[in-house]
């Protein structure tokens, strides 16, 4: 029985850290589309150096997006919001993600006599996902390219 357990154990460490390694390469080929996405729309910005007449008197987007229609502005516009879902939804996905290990590893360990947690959560500190500054500067660059 002491051998089954520790194969188990073995096998719930190998897989454990097989899905954070597919979330860690997710991220590392989100982040590079996205960086290259947003250089893209960077530029495409900054062709458009124009004040929009009747921009100012438009109270939300949904006001903005019929004031632009069928504008090149708009289109832009459509872009960067789209491209600033995609941004929030990975966002969420590694939130998600990092949240399930952790939990998964607080019922591991409730149930077995091998503590995970802190290794786990130490591994996850150490991923790129939570240690990149490309992350963070992508989701302040989206916004702020948003509200220009």
């Amino acid at each position: 029985a002491g051998e089954e357990v520790e194969e188990a154990e073995e096998g719930f460490k190998l897989t454990l850290e097989s899905e954070i390694a597919k979330v860690e390469s997710f991220f590392r080929a989100k982040g590079n589309v996205f960086t290259t996405e947003l250089r893209q729309l960077k530029k495409r910005v900054s062709l458009l150096d124009a004040q929009i007449e009747g921009a100012s008197e438009c109270s939300n987007i949904v006001q903005l997006l019929e004031l632009l229609q069928g504008k090149e502005e708009g289109s832009l516009l459509k872009d960067l919001l789209s491209f600033a879902k995609h941004v929030d939804d990975l966002r969420e996905f590694l939130f998600a993600n990092t949240q399930a290990c952790i939990k998964i590893n607080k019922k591991h360990d409730k149930n077995s006599k091998y503590k995970l947690r802190e290794q786990y959560c130490s591994v996850l500190q150490k991923s790129l996902f939570f240690t990149s500054a490309q992350f963070g500067m992508l989701i302040c660059d989206t916004k702020t390219l948003v509200y220009r």
